[in-house]
């Protein structure tokens, strides 16, 4: 199952970030969980447990993503973002969030395998207190 999404342009953001800058993402993959001491790297330093990635935005500020649809372990189903001044990761970074997808979207994806694996309980956006957070202060921070 692959998700695909479109950051908007820079002008459109509350962040303001830069033109031409680079969005970064992690997020969970299949395995459900995010690398810890209880869930070191094998012997080849793979995780297998989430993903991460990163994606120059356009002149315009636009950043474009394709991924599998993220598995989640705690708290709301959500990508980690961070937003970068250039097209560097090691550039300053303007910006660091979540993106959220609709709760219905995962109870969608959330019965067909191999989410149905998933034994981690699942927080609705509703119940998610970062979520509530954005919403608070005018951000809607649903991916769509």
């Amino acid at each position: 199952m692959l998700a695909s999404w479109t950051l908007p342009p820079a002008s459109h953001s509350p962040t303001r970030w830069s033109k031409s800058g680079q969005v970064s993402v992690i997020f969970l993959g299949l395995k459900f969980a995010y690398a810890s001491s209880k869930n070191p790297a094998n012997a080849l330093g793979e995780y297998g447990t989430f993903l991460r990635g990163a994606a120059p935005s356009s002149s315009g500020g636009i950043a474009e993503f394709q991924m599998i649809y993220p598995g989640w372990s705690s708290g709301a189903n959500h990508v980690n973002i961070a937003v970068h001044t250039s097209s560097s990761m090691s550039s300053s970074t303007t910006h660091v969030g979540k993106l959220y997808f609709t709760d219905q979207w995962t109870n969608l994806i959330g019965n067909t395998s191999p989410y149905t694996q998933n034994s981690h309980f699942r927080t609705f956006n509703n119940d998610d207190a970062d979520y509530q957070n954005a919403l608070s202060k005018g951000y809607f921070p649903v991916i769509s």
